[in-house]
């Protein structure tokens, strides 16, 4: 899941904390985070802002697929992350609805999987 908006407050943003020795995972909130830290940890920040790059798609039976572009590979290649679906086929053909949320949608006819 990605946030449309940014919690507020800001450090009342989830938290997932994973523990490495039992596997174990909690849901926290970020004013947290203080209590998994140790003197002499690395924290890094990712600053990351997310693009609007949804897309919607149909497949040849109707069905409907969501779609988010995560990073082009090279020139006109994506790589993406779908959902709302059931297994693909290889070399299945999504069409993609120019209606579709997000501006990832307009200029792109087909998507072959």
């Amino acid at each position: 899941m990605i946030a449309q908006q940014p919690v507020e407050p800001r450090d009342a943003s989830r938290l997932m904390v994973v523990r490495r020795d039992t596997g174990e995972i909690e849901h926290r909130i970020f004013r947290d985070l203080a209590e998994y830290l140790n003197a002499g940890d690395a924290l890094v920040v990712n600053r990351t802002r997310v693009l609007p790059a949804k897309f919607l798609a149909r497949r040849a039976t109707g069905g409907r697929v969501e779609g988010l572009f995560i990073r082009e590979i090279e020139i006109g290649i994506w790589e993406v992350m779908l959902g709302g679906l059931r297994r693909l086929k290889t070399g299945e053909v999504l069409q993609v609805d120019p209606r579709g949320r997000g501006s990832a949608g307009s200029g792109v006819e087909a998507v072959r999987m």
